[in-house]
C-alpha cells in the first residue's frame, strides 16, 4: 500500500501481489472523494469502476490495439457514453483523443521526461508511455513501479537491481526521446532509422528460427526493435537468457580485475598487513569463488538455452 498524506488530503494505492494496483481510494477530511477499482486482462486496464455510487458503474472502458502481438497502446477509451480514439507518437506516447467525428478533443505535450500540458474538454488518464497517468499524485502507473515525470525517476527501485546498470532508479537509461518502457521493467530502445534491408534480413532471420539471431544478439535486439515500430515485434528475438549471460560478463570482468591487481579491491586492507603465504591463500579462495560463480551461472545459462530450445 502506497500512502500519500497531508493533514486532510490521503491518497490510498492498493496492489495486488502482482503488482496491479486494484483500486485507489482519495479521502479529505475524512469523506471519500474518490474510490476508483480497476479491472485488467493481464496487465492490460480495461475498466474503471466507480465505488462512491451504487451499482459501481464503469467510469471507463478500455480496447487495446489489436494489430500488436504484445499490446502496449490503448486504441480506444468509452467515456461518459461516448468512444474516443488515440494519437501517439513514435515512442507511444498519447499526444491526441479524437472524438467520434474524427476532430481532435483534447492535445497532449510532454517535456523531454514526460511532464504534461494538455489542452482540450475530455479528461482521460492515459498519457505519457500510454500508460496511466495519477494526477492527484502527479505519478505515472507503470504496473510494478511508480514513475515521476517532474523527478525523471522511477519512486522504486530496479527489481533486477544492478545487473541491468548501477542506477536503479533512472527510467530508459535517461534517453526517453529514443525510448520506450513496459511494465517499469523492459526497456525498448528505437533505432533510426530503420532500412528495408534490415527489415527484410530480420524477417528472414525470424523464419529461420531463435537459434540464429541469439548467435547475434546485439544484430537481433536492433532488428527486433525495427519490427516494434512497425507493431510486429517478434518475441523470440529476445535473448531469454540474457540476464545469465550478463551476470556470467560481469564475473569474467572481475576475475580479470581481481586478478591483475588484487590490491585494488582490498577495502579492509587484509591483503595488506598479511604475510605473503596468508596473502596468497586470500587471493586462491577469492579466484576460486569466482571461478565457481562462473561455473554455476554457466550451467543455468545450459539449462536456460536447452529450455528455450537452443541448441
Amino acid at each position: 500500500m502506497l500512502v500519500s498524506h497531508s493533514e486532510y488530503y490521503v491518497i490510498r494505492l492498493f496492489h495486488l501481489r502482482q503488482g496491479r494496483r486494484y483500486f485507489k481510494k482519495v479521502t479529505v477530511a475524512g469523506t471519500t472523494t474518490l474510490h476508483h477499482r480497476y479491472i485488467y486482462r493481464g496487465y492490460l486496464q480495461i475498466a474503471c469502476v466507480d465505488c462512491t455510487r451504487s451499482g459501481h458503474p464503469a467510469l471507463w472502458l478500455v480496447t487495446w490495439a489489436p494489430s500488436q502481438p504484445t499490446a502496449t497502446r490503448p486504441l480506444a477509451i468509452q467515456k461518459d457514453g461516448t468512444w474516443f480514439t488515440y494519437g501517439y507518437d513514435i515512442t507511444k506516447n498519447i499526444c491526441e483523443v479524437f472524438g467520434q467525428h474524427g476532430y481532435i478533443r483534447t492535445a497532449y505535450s510532454y517535456a523531454p521526461f514526460g511532464a504534461v500540458t494538455e489542452s482540450g474538454d475530455v479528461t482521460q488518464p492515459f498519457q505519457w508511455s500510454s500508460e496511466h497517468y495519477d494526477s492527484e499524485l502527479d505519478l505515472v502507473y507503470y504496473n510494478y513501479r511508480h514513475y515521476s515525470p517532474t523527478l525523471g525517476r522511477f519512486l522504486s527501485r530496479d527489481p533486477i537491481e544492478e545487473i541491468d546498470g548501477m542506477n536503479l532508479f533512472s527510467f530508459l537509461k535517461n534517453i526517453p526521446t529514443l525510448s520506450s518502457d513496459l511494465l517499469g521493467l523492459i526497456f525498448f530502445k528505437r533505432k533510426v532509422p530503420c532500412t528495408s534491408d534490415e527489415i527484410q534480413k530480420g524477417r528472414e532471420g525470424c523464419k529461420k528460427g531463435e537459434k540464429i539471431l541469439v548467435l547475434e544478439k546485439t544484430y537481433c535486439e536492433s532488428i527486433c526493435f525495427c519490427f516494434w515500430e512497425l507493431r510486429m515485434i517478434i518475441p523470440w528475438c529476445k535473448d531469454p537468457c540474457r540476464r545469465i549471460r550478463n551476470r556470467i560478463s560481469e564475473h569474467q570482468e572481475k576475475l580479470s580485475a581481481y586478478i591483475e591487481n588484487p590490491d585494488k579491491y582490498d577495502h579492509r586492507g587484509i591483503l595488506k598487513n598479511a604475510s605473503p603465504e596468508i596473502r596468497a591463500s586470500i587471493i586462491a579462495r577469492r579466484v576460486a569463488h569466482l571461478n565457481r560463480e562462473i561455473k554455476a551461472f554457466s550451467m543455468e545459462l545450459l539449462n536456460c538455452r536447452k529450455e528455450h530450445g537452443f541448441t
